[in-house]
This record gives C-alpha cells, structure tokens and sequence, in this order.
C-alpha cells in the first residue's frame, strides 16, 4: 500500500524534543525511592496512597505489612511510567508523520529522502536490487545537493555454503564508495550464525526467519545509537503473473506498506512498488551495467543444489569465479528481468 502521498514533506517543521516525558518520569521514579526508603505506614506512604486508583486503595488497606503496602503503591508508579514511555513513543512517531516525507520521481517510482536527513542506512546485501537501490539514492543526493550521508549494513551470512557473499557485498561497497566518495559512509557488518537462517530452521521464530529477526535488531540499534534518519530496504515485487516457487509475500497484492515511523527513524521500501525488471532498466538507463555485474543475486546453496555441490567455505577462495546455479528462484527472477529489458551480461 503506496501512502507516500499522506505524508507530505513540511522543511519548516521541527521536530520537538521529549524532555517533558523525562521529567515526568523522573517524579514517579522519586516518589517510587521514597516509598522504597520509608520505615512506616504514616507520612511518605499515605501521601503516595492519594495518587492511586480507587482498585488500588483498597488493596493498600486491606494489606497490615508494610512491604506489602509498599508493593501496591510501587506497582501502581511503575505502571504510570510505563504509561509515559508509551505515549513518549506515540509522540516521537507522531512528531516524523508531522514532519512528513518528500519524495522524489524516480522513472516513475518514488524515492522518500528529507531535506533535512544527516544520515541514512540501507540494507545492502549485494544483489541488484539493493545495490540499484543505493546507487539512485546516490544520484538524488548528487543532483539535488543534499547533505546526506548514506551508510549500508550487509549481513555476513551463510558462511560455509555460500562464503562468496561476504566479498560480493564488500565489492559492491566499494564500487559505489568509489563512485560517490564523498556520499557513501560507513560499511556496518554483523555475523549471522548458519543455524539461524531460514534454509535451517525455516519461520522458526513467532512466524519469522532468525536471519530477519538478527538483521532487524541490529538495523534497529544502529539507528537509535547513531542517529540514523532512515533505513531502506530493497525488497521488490515479484514478477508480473509468476506462479512458481517464490516469497509470497513479495506478491503483489501482499506487497507491505511502503513506509512505517519508528522511534527517531523512518523504514522505507520504495522497490516495494516495482519489479525486478524495473530494477535492471535502471541499469540500462545509468549506463552502469558493470555495477550490475559486481552484484550477484543467486542463492544457489553448495549443499542444497546440485549444480553447487561442493563449492563450499573449503572451495571458494577470495576472487575465484563462482558460477550461477541457474536453478533458484532469483537466478529465474534475473534472468526473466534481463530478458524483459533486452540485455545480455
């Protein structure tokens, strides 16, 4: 769902700080140290006693022990902060969708990117799509003279069956930090155990892969610790009418929404609206069909396809050529994208 247009872009609003919500919290944490520290029902008790609900006076009376009255009131302060830090949240993603999102046309897809974003991340795995993906945000920066940093995170994953992906990544990186040297930032990493991924264990985890939950927590703490603006993600549609072996939610009519606010950071997907054929278009049209070529987006797996059996962690060494298995559904998803565009690699 494209909601995009909900979110006009005001450049003169400015984000207000929460530290109303910090003050009211540390009250109750006061009033909660007292409670704590005190020695008798009279005084810093029957003071708290006033704040609470009528359900929790009368637990408070019907209790003679001291800790047990101390127990009611704490419970009922801590539940108020609570309250607080939820509404602190609630207030914090109110303040972006007030802030809104300016989006700029793309060969008819629109890419959300605020004037006023110091930093952003994307999640850049290699393949074409993320890459094309970083490339045009890129260019956008370039062309409308924006101060912003793009920095990429990239999973280091499937280590012993497809070990070449790490250095995939890292080419990709370097292409583009060779390209705009003074717009890609930081190249952010983190490990992902074999056991954790989807191949493994499947939707093990409340109905998600552990890959997606490790990839999502650490995308979340990078932009709440470094003051990301925004992370975007290169998810696309899959192609048009395709009834084979797929990521279903990546159809069409279960595409997820395009945006959502978090705390202090936005999560964009703009491909969302788009097939892979668009994608490699854009390869085309920039002329950067080398860039196209450092990215791989095959998922053949050496102990799960046999025309990749074998080439393993023990095989591969750092710039060996490592065939395609021609046979996954993202070596199909290309191939069908390639021809729809009229190229050939």
């Amino acid at each position: 769902m494209n909601f995009y247009i909900d979110k006009k872009y005001d450049m003169d609003y400015k984000i207000q700080d929460t530290n109303d919500f910090a003050k009211e919290i540390l009250i109750w944490q006061d009033r909660i140290k007292q409670i704590d520290t005190s020695n008798t029902i009279n005084g810093v008790l029957e003071e708290n006693r006033k704040l609470v609900s009528k359900h929790d006076k009368e637990k408070y009376d019907n209790f003679a022990d001291l800790k047990d009255k101390k127990k009611v009131l704490i419970n009922h302060h801590t539940n108020e902060i609570q309250k607080i830090m939820t509404r602190r949240t609630e207030y914090i993603i109110g303040q972006l969708h007030r802030k809104g999102l300016y989006t700029v046309n793309v060969d008819d897809v629109r890419f959300p990117i605020n004037h006023n974003w110091k930093n952003v991340l994307v999640m850049l795995s290699g393949g074409a799509d993320s890459a094309c993906l970083t490339y045009i945000l890129c260019k956008i920066i370039q062309e409308k003279k924006l101060k912003i940093k793009i920095n990429v995170v990239s999973g280091i994953r499937v280590w012993k069956s497809r070990p070449w992906a790490a250095d995939v990544s890292e080419d990709v990186y370097n292409w583009l930090k060779k390209a705009f040297p003074k717009i890609i930032g930081k190249r952010h990493t983190i490990f992902v155990p074999t056991y954790f991924e989807h191949s493994n264990l499947g939707n093990a985890f409340d109905g998600r892969p552990g890959e997606a939950i490790v990839l999502s927590e650490y995308v979340e703490y990078l932009c709440n610790t470094l003051g990301y603006d925004a992370v975007y993600n290169a998810t696309t549609q899959n192609p048009t009418n395709y009834e084979g072996d797929r990521m279903e939610g990546r159809d069409a009519s279960k595409a997820e929404i395009l945006c959502s606010a978090h705390e202090k950071y936005w999560k964009l997907g703009p491909l969302k609206t788009t097939t892979k054929k668009w994608v490699i278009k854009q390869y085309k049209r920039y002329n950067i069909l080398d860039l196209l070529r450092t990215t791989r987006s095959c998922e053949g797996d050496a102990y799960l396809v046999d025309t990749m059996y074998g080439l393993d962690w023990q095989w591969y060494e750092k710039g060996k050529q490592v065939p395609e298995c021609g046979k996954c559904f993202w070596c199909k998803e290309k191939e069908w994208a390639l021809k729809e565009n009229k190229i050939e690699l």
